[in-house]
């Protein structure tokens, strides 16, 4: 085998302290091996755990198989844009493999794969484990493999993304199809990253099986006055419920705190629950305009008998455009990694 590793180690340190937050993110998009089957039926067997792709090509996501580079043609999918002219790259498979190993540091921790975006439809492996299969292009998703991991740090962890771009594809119309001129590049086209949480946490938001995270409406914002309205949603893994408080702090564009929050949420066992924090009051707020870019931020700490679980980072624009609801971005945004407990990724090539 000759797959890529990654080791991936908690950092120690005086930032760890900075932070207060247990969550940790370690970008994932280097380091894969990638290989296209033209074959129409899925190359399951390319997901074992010891299958040999040392031929294969090393690439980095985000990344398509929809380039000279892969197909030899100028502009493919382009002059080709048709898969009854060219069914050798529409119809067949893109594999992306990589191996990586988990320390002991992060026996505690649940641990989730998170995609931005895999055209068109995918299925991922752990371990040799099925984990799932997502439908379009559009959405992110993430998987949980804390169940097939291995912690020693020493054992392999082997993931696998099977990947169609097929436009006429077989498992159920999957937008877009075959109609109009719409140019589709298939593969892991968006970033990828591990995260480790704590048990009490904030899911991916990228996902259309449920709502993470949080969203912001602003009910009122003129020179004098805006209200941040922010609805979240918190999973709680744990087989019994859990009582938290999560402290919700708006911080100006110098990152100072100009109003904070305290909200009791009771969480369910085993499921996400939602909650709400209304009305909070910004005086004086500094609008967003092209010509004053000005970002506020929003930090959501949850808090459980004093032990921090999770932390939300997100930016604010207050352009005086009131009662819009809006998504915060999650954990691909910078601002969200500036939140995270920092973390060392050593590369070593095999």
């Amino acid at each position: 085998m000759a797959l890529p590793l990654i080791l991936i180690n908690v950092a120690q340190g005086s930032q760890v302290q900075e932070i207060h937050s247990p969550r940790s993110v370690v970008p994932f998009d280097s380091d894969w091996a990638f290989q296209y089957f033209p074959e129409s039926s899925v190359p399951e067997f390319a997901a074992a755990v010891k299958y040999d792709d040392s031929s294969w090509a090393p690439v980095a996501t985000p990344h398509t198989w929809s380039t000279f580079e892969t197909t030899g043609d100028i502009h493919p999918f382009i002059m080709e844009a048709s898969e009854r002219r060219d069914p050798y790259w529409w119809r067949g498979w893109g594999v992306y493999r990589k191996q990586f190993f988990v320390g002991e540091e992060w026996g505690q921790k649940r641990i989730f794969i998170e995609f931005d975006g895999v055209q068109k439809y995918s299925r991922v492996y752990l371990n040799g484990h099925f984990l799932g299969e997502h439908k379009g292009g559009y959405t992110g998703f993430s998987y949980d493999l804390t169940q097939f991991l291995h912690l020693d740090g020493t054992t392999p962890n082997v993931v696998v993304v099977v990947v169609s771009n097929r436009r006429d594809d077989l498992v159920g119309g999957i937008p877009p199809m075959t109609a109009g001129n719409f140019n589709v590049y298939g593969g892991i086209y968006r970033h990828v990253r591990i995260v480790a949480t704590d048990e009490i946490y904030y899911p991916f938001e990228g996902s259309a099986q449920h709502q993470g995270g949080i969203f912001w409406q602003t009910p009122m914002v003129n020179e004098r006055r805006a209200t941040v309205r922010i609805d979240g949603w918190l999973m709680n893994v744990r087989s019994e419920p859990a009582s938290v408080e999560v402290t919700t702090e708006i911080l100006d564009p110098q990152g100072a705190v100009v109003a904070t929050v305290s909200t009791p949420v009771s969480l369910a066992p085993s499921q996400i629950t939602q909650y709400q924090v209304q009305n909070i009051s910004i005086p004086q707020p500094l609008l967003w305009s092209p010509e004053t870019p000005n970002v506020y931020g929003i930090r959501s700490t949850v808090i459980e008998a004093g032990v921090v679980r999770d932390q939300h980072r997100a930016p604010l624009g207050l352009d005086g455009t009131a009662g819009i609801t809006l998504p915060i971005p999650s954990i691909g945004m910078e601002t969200r990694l500036s939140s995270m407990a920092p973390i060392a990724i050593r590369s070593i090539h095999g």
